[in-house]
């Protein structure tokens, strides 16, 4: 049996398919790098909402300990219990 030696024509063909092919791997593999970046920037961020509302859920639990209460006075209030002072450190 006889082959026939592949004209320019063909080669030409064979050879723009290939760089067709490679080219849309390379698209493939960068959509899916960035796909893959989007799914740990949303992992992260369901993360740190779960924790918020894990924080939310305690504080709502605890609203009328009186450590809390005092915690939340301290901290967002600034307040402090009589005769207490307070230093600030102003070196940094």
């Amino acid at each position: 049996m006889k082959f026939k030696k592949a004209g320019f024509l063909t080669k030409l063909l064979i050879l723009v398919m290939i760089v067709y092919a490679v080219y849309n791997i390379i698209d493939v593999r960068a959509n899916i790098a960035e796909a893959q970046q989007n799914l740990n920037t949303l992992t992260q961020q369901v993360e740190d909402a779960t924790q918020a509302n894990a924080q939310l859920d305690y504080e709502i639990e605890h609203k009328d300990d009186p450590e809390t209460i005092e915690q939340i006075a301290r901290a967002k209030l600034g307040l402090v219990k009589p005769g207490e002072k307070i230093f600030y450190d102003i070196s940094h």
